[in-house]
């Protein structure tokens, strides 16, 4: 069980970006860009794509919509609902005819994209009740289970979680088997140590994210095998986790210094969890409102997630 201070702490750090995150959307139902959260395309002209992974803030608004905390004025807000549903309309309007998404430059056909705006945009259709883009859907899995970055831990779960998660909104057997599959490759990949590849060795901060999107995948589909790669995973990061929630970044394969929670609370890792508040109260370790445009909304999702949790 998440001690109360520390669940409301991550609720109120979650909650902190909402303004800076709406902010990043078309809210504008009359324009053609309705729905786009990425600022630097729709608004400043910088860039002349969108980047999908934008479109993740539409999971983060579900969670804000449909849930009701201390302090969250936007729980069940009609206008909520409205641009968590254009970010996921928006999300299949930019899809590439093949089923994958960009994110860096145009026709990139970017695996990590592909696999995290999917998961998004199918806990955004199921938290709200939305009528899902199936086709959109069914496109992204069949692109999913053809594809694989097996040298990226956090993307290879996540492409799993994508392809169970449509698997269950859908109905639809073959992704599940597929999502399955997938999960095993990384268990089966898992180091000696621990640590899931992350181009070629452990780092902390993917680490973290890896174990949120194992454990948020067993609880779709439970399985031993999981839970004892998620052991594995946890004790890598028992051996690295100060007391103050710091680690040594450097040493890391990625040199990371985020750290994602909800997995640990998933777990009830307690020790861990306390380093990690340690840090949250101390000031150490990086918070979702410190994050630049393009990642802040992720670790305030999971935050949500982690300060929600039962």
């Amino acid at each position: 069980m998440l001690l109360p201070e520390a669940q409301s702490f991550y609720l109120r750090q979650g909650l902190a970006i909402a303004e800076r995150v709406l902010g990043l959307g078309d809210r504008d139902p009359v324009s053609p860009t309705f729905g786009c959260f990425d600022r630097y395309y729709w608004h400043y002209k910088a860039l002349d794509f969108p980047n999908a992974r934008a479109q993740e803030i539409g999971h983060y608004l579900a969670v804000l919509y449909a849930n009701r905390f201390e302090g969250n004025r936007y729980a069940g807000e009609a206008m909520i609902l409205k641009w968590a549903e254009a970010a996921v309309r928006f999300w299949s309007q930019i899809q590439n005819r093949d089923g994958s998404f960009n994110e860096w430059w145009p026709e990139e056909r970017s695996f990590c994209a592909t696999s995290f705006s999917t998961y998004a945009a199918v806990e955004t259709v199921r938290i709200l009740g939305l009528t899902p883009p199936m086709a959109a859907f069914h496109r992204a899995a069949e692109w999913l289970y053809k594809n694989n970055n097996p040298a990226v831990g956090n993307q290879v779960a996540a492409s799993a979680l994508a392809l169970r998660a449509v698997a269950d909104l859908l109905g639809d057997e073959f992704p599940a088997r597929k999502a399955e599959e997938r999960v095993r490759s990384l268990v089966d990949g898992q180091d000696p140590e621990g640590f899931f590849p992350e181009y070629g060795g452990g780092d902390v901060g993917y680490q973290s994210l890896t174990i949120s999107l194992l454990a948020a995948y067993r609880t779709k589909a439970p399985d031993e095998a999981i839970a004892s790669a998620l052991r594995k995973a946890t004790a890598f990061l028992d051996k690295r986790l100060r007391e103050d929630g710091t680690f040594d970044y450097r040493a890391c394969s990625r040199q990371t210094q985020f750290f994602y929670p909800s997995g640990l609370v998933r777990m009830r890792e307690v020790d861990l969890l306390l380093r990690h508040w340690n840090g949250c109260r101390a000031g150490t370790v990086l918070l979702p409102s410190w994050m630049d445009d393009r990642y802040c909304f992720q670790l305030g999702t999971d935050y949500l997630i982690a300060g929600l949790e039962d």
